[in-house]
């Protein structure tokens, strides 16, 4: 038996590996596992991978965060995840937009979970949207948009765009952010930090 990549004390997941015990029919190598449940479980090199099994089986039909069925992500994870690379990785396509410009996450909102319980679930066809444009991701600057409402709150929309129902419309809505932001009971966050 040859072993490709030793991933002897590696974890995926629930699992641990503990020590390769064979070859499977397509040749991959077995290694034998122990969940943390305690159970030991023989799996394939190719099924221990990030995408792959993560638990003895034990945990099938648990929720992940609390929020996803069958260890899947919930539909906001990938909201959460995709805002955290924008302003924290200067390799996303998107960074000099956000992590370029000084954006920062609130420190609550390193935890996915109090992301969710500060933004409640997404309503059909909006979006995460920073009512400042200017301002970080925290509780008393997000809401959730539509398309259209986004478009207005792009930092080269100028006031002159609009027709006068759409002025008094977004007047109002910078208004109610001024006295959000200007209340810092209104923010459940700590000040925002990068990383």
């Amino acid at each position: 038996m040859r072993v490709l990549r030793d991933i002897t004390n590696e974890r995926f997941g629930h699992l641990i590996a503990l020590r390769p015990v064979g070859q499977n029919n397509q040749r991959s190598i077995t290694w034998l596992c122990q969940c943390d449940c305690g159970s030991l479980k023989n799996i394939s090199s190719a099924h221990l991978r990030p995408s792959g099994t993560r638990s003895c089986g034990c945990k099938r039909g648990t929720l992940l965060h609390g929020h996803a069925k069958r260890e899947e992500r919930h539909p906001l994870y990938q909201t959460w995840k995709g805002m955290r690379h924008r302003c924290n990785n200067p390799n996303h396509k998107h960074y000099k937009n956000y992590g370029g410009r000084d954006i920062k996450i609130c420190t609550r909102w390193n935890n996915f979970e109090n992301f969710i319980a500060d933004m409640g679930e997404r309503p059909p066809d909006t979006s995460l949207d920073r009512i400042n444009s200017d301002g970080d991701y925290e509780p008393a600057n997000c809401k959730w948009s539509t398309r259209s409402e986004q478009a207005y709150n792009r930092r080269r929309t100028s006031l002159t765009q609009f027709t006068t129902e759409e002025l008094i419309a977004e007047l109002a809505r910078r208004q109610q952010f001024t006295e959000r932001a200007a209340n810092p009971a209104a923010s459940r966050c700590p000040p925002a930090t990068s990383g």
